[in-house]
């Protein structure tokens, strides 16, 4: 990574966290059958590879036409490490701070439908967490702000007491 500021860093790392894919699996990652239906963890590769499918497949176009097909998938260079991230575009993600998934070869309808997907309101399940971590930390808060003040109020009663003062 080149040198960034620190507010440069702190925003990649907040697009690279948008980007990340849970790794433990819910109900809809297995809708289509018993293997992950994004494909995941996706699996390193050193170099950036065009992969062509033998079997030719029924395709729809614009208009509903059903047309056979032979597809492709772009297996793009990625580290063991990245085996949950989307592939994605890092000034995008920089630039609006959220999940901007990148697909490459396909046709408009592909590409409208990504599209919608990807900017659906999530904001209610993405701000859950935090808002669940907030509610911890004021309540963190407020029970040492509580114990301080009873820790206050004894030492004040042991002071006034060593005074030969008497609470009434």
């Amino acid at each position: 990574m080149e040198r960034f500021t620190r507010s440069a860093r702190l925003k990649f790392i907040v697009a690279a966290l948008r980007n990340l894919h849970k790794s433990d699996r819910s109900p809809s990652c297995f809708k289509k059958g018993s293997e992950c239906r994004m494909k995941l963890p996706a699996y390193p590769s050193t170099e950036t590879l065009v992969m062509f499918d033998d079997k030719v497949t029924s395709w729809f176009d614009w208009r509903g036409n059903d047309i056979s097909r032979s597809l492709s998938i772009c297996v793009p260079k990625r580290a063991h490490a990245d085996a949950y991230v989307n592939v994605h575009s890092e000034f995008a993600s920089i630039l609006f701070g959220c999940n901007t998934n990148v697909i490459t070869g396909v046709d408009g309808g592909s590409v409208m439908y990504c599209t919608c997907y990807v900017s659906k309101n999530t904001e209610k399940e993405d701000n859950k967490h935090f808002a669940d971590a907030a509610k911890h930390l004021v309540n963190n808060i407020q029970q040492q702000m509580a114990e301080r003040k009873e820790l206050s109020d004894l030492e004040l009663e042991e002071e006034a007491s060593s005074v030969g003062l008497k609470k009434v």
